[in-house]
């Protein structure tokens, strides 16, 4: 521990500590919290109580307070919410329409599964109704391969919770998901099943980040066209996997229609061709060229591609001379005049005066960069 920290610790007595947190609700008339401590330049911070007591909550019981202990809800709490809220809004509540979506979590085991127990319909989700046709289509599949009578299909099982597919007999789950992504919640469902000696299946419209765990298998559409190759009866569902397949290619973003080094040469090649660093927002309609939704998935962020293709990452607050020539010409063609630098100032869209100052040296030179005249050029005494 530092030692300053630790001789600042040492210099507050026990009971002037304690006095604190007591003068503090009297004058506010609650409970101290953490954050209200830390803020405060006149009083010790929280750190100082948890070396001293053991924790915030035991100095506020060693100076007669109550805890702050967060709302504990019961199950049916949840779904009256989840019910008024969709009295309210006349449709089913997202999970932003909630100010935490963790009880929920907790209780159900997801936010869908919440839903459900209230009786609601599930959200499309941002595949739309594809999500939902891909869901049946999964359905559909298992019952092919496994037969109507061990399945149970979005249906609560105790213990489990609500699994998309359930094949009880091969003590097999099936989740349908539209695209593989990292979570605690799914790690916590791989943890959950497993315990339960379950195998756990994720079948992926599109790619994404999975999650590296042995207990898990993820599927695709190749992997599960596979699957049915060998029966003679699933010709009908070989063409529905591959309309998916085809919808897929089309809606930008399934990973196994790249490679990972065709992904990193489409930046590579844009970079050397144009001279400027490919940014998010510059390639989402550019014809021809992966959407960046599928780098961001398959390697976690945009950023993070850049570094495997080997460009500089633009910081924030940092521009390139060209996109500070562009912010120009953009204020030119909306406002029909040159921007002198009060204009700049006044325009909140675009980089400050001293940005420019700093790229070209002077105002009046970014002005001449651009292809502008300066309407006044300071001349040397």
């Amino acid at each position: 521990m530092n030692v300053n920290k630790l001789n600042k610790i040492r210099k507050y007595d026990s009971n002037f500590l304690l006095g604190k947190l007591v003068e503090y609700y009297k004058l506010n008339n609650k409970v101290p919290k953490t954050y209200e401590f830390d803020r405060s330049k006149d009083l010790p911070d929280s750190t100082t109580y948890a070396h001293r007591f053991g924790s915030w909550n035991k100095a506020l019981e060693k100076a007669g307070l109550n805890i702050n202990r967060k709302r504990q809800y019961e199950k049916q709490d949840l779904i009256n919410i989840l019910q008024e809220l969709n009295e309210k809004n006349r449709r089913s509540p997202s999970c932003r329409d909630v100010p935490s979506i963790t009880p929920f979590v907790n209780m159900f085991g997801s936010w869908n599964n919440a839903l459900r127990t209230a009786g609601l319909k599930l959200n499309e989700g941002r595949f739309g109704k594809l999500w939902i046709r891909w869901q049946h289509f999964c359905e559909d599949i298992t019952k092919e391969i496994y037969g109507d009578i061990n399945i149970k299909i979005q249906k609560f099982i105790p213990g489990v919770g609500f699994p998309d597919i359930m094949i009880i007999k091969e003590k097999l789950i099936i989740d349908a998901m539209s695209s593989a992504y990292d979570s605690i919640h799914k790690k916590n469902q791989i943890k959950k099943y497993s315990s339960l000696g379950y195998e756990l299946q994720f079948w992926c419209l599109f790619g994404g980040r999975e999650i590296k765990n042995k207990k898990v298998k993820y599927y695709y559409i190749r992997d599960i066209i596979k699957l049915l190759q060998d029966k003679e009866s699933s010709k009908n569902l070989i063409k529905r996997a591959k309309n998916f397949m085809y919808l897929s290619k089309r809606m930008n973003g399934e990973k196994d229609n790249y490679t990972k080094n065709q992904l990193i040469k489409f930046l590579k090649d844009y970079w050397n061709k144009f001279g400027n660093i490919p940014t998010y927002d510059k390639l989402t309609n550019v014809e021809n060229f992966p959407s960046p939704a599928t780098f961001t998935r398959f390697f976690g962020s945009w950023n993070k591609a850049l570094i495997k293709a080997g460009i500089p990452i633009k910081k924030k607050g940092i521009y390139f001379k060209e996109e500070l020539i562009e912010s120009l010409r953009k204020y030119y063609s909306k406002y029909g005049k040159v921007p002198n630098s009060t204009d700049v100032r006044r325009e909140k869209s675009m980089p400050s005066v001293p940005t420019f100052d700093r790229a070209f040296g002077s105002w009046n030179n970014a002005l001449i960069a651009t292809g502008f005249k300066p309407s006044r050029i300071m001349k040397e005494v």
